[in-house]
């Protein structure tokens, strides 16, 4: 199992935990109030109504994550392979340009040849376009990377959230046993599911900025020709200026 699928099966865990928990508050102030007399009863059922307005907007909103989770590990493989198989072996080339390189060029002479063999110096234009894919590769992987942490930053932070939903949930189970305990109770639940919503909506709306800006380096890279003189690859005859 990878990384990234223990994670998800963590969080589906925790996602079954606060359902059971839930179910068990539920379970325990019904047991409760069939106790009491109706005019307590009736204090009672608004927040019961609260409380399930709270769980259905949480469970509608982390939906949305779970739908689409991401997966961090392709992520890491693809800014390795970017890195490794693209970057690496052209950056390698890109100072290797040399008058060598084309042999036939020994027998020219006079200024036209001189002019040529420009293009193959380390400093010519070629070298610096084979530097942009380099540069390219470099931002591109840098930015799967960045993606690949930001998501694991991202569902770090909803497991944090759970866990205190867990245990807060855990408190009302067992205050709501009581006659006493159950206002308090649903009142503690429907604040924590509050504030898990919004931790969860936080960490998401983050997410989605860095991601934003990952995706804005794609499409900035993906036109880069800044290095190209003037915006092509170089002819393979470059004339002086």
């Amino acid at each position: 199992m990878t990384e990234f699928a223990a994670t998800m099966s963590h969080i589906n865990q925790q996602t079954q935990k606060v359902t059971e928990k839930l179910n068990e508050l539920v379970a325990n102030v019904n047991r409760v109030l069939a106790k009491l007399p109706s005019f307590i009863s009736d204090r009672v059922v608004p927040l019961m109504d609260k409380l399930r307005d709270a769980v259905v907007k949480m469970w509608n909103e982390f939906a949305k994550f779970v739908a689409e989770p991401g997966d961090w590990g392709k992520l890491a493989d693809a800014a390795k392979k970017f890195s490794d198989n693209v970057q690496g072996p052209v950056s390698s080339q890109a100072g290797y340009f040399q008058e060598s390189y084309s042999k036939v060029d020994d027998y020219w002479e006079g200024d036209a040849a001189k002019a040529y063999k420009k293009v193959l110096k380390p400093d010519a234009p070629q070298s610096g376009a084979t530097e942009q894919y380099a540069d390219t590769a470099k931002a591109v992987s840098d930015a799967l990377n960045l993606c690949r942490w930001t998501l694991v930053g991202f569902w770090g932070a909803v497991g944090l959230a759970y866990a205190a939903l867990i245990y807060k949930l855990i408190e009302s189970c067992v205050a709501a046993a009581t006659g006493a305990g159950i206002l308090p109770a649903l009142g503690n639940a429907a604040l924590s599911i509050g504030v898990f919503a919004g931790a969860v909506a936080a960490a998401g709306w983050g997410a989605v900025q860095v991601m934003g800006g990952a995706a804005s380096t794609f499409r900035t890279e993906n036109n880069g020709n800044n290095k190209w003189p003037g915006g092509q690859w170089p002819p393979s005859g470059v004339v002086t200026g």
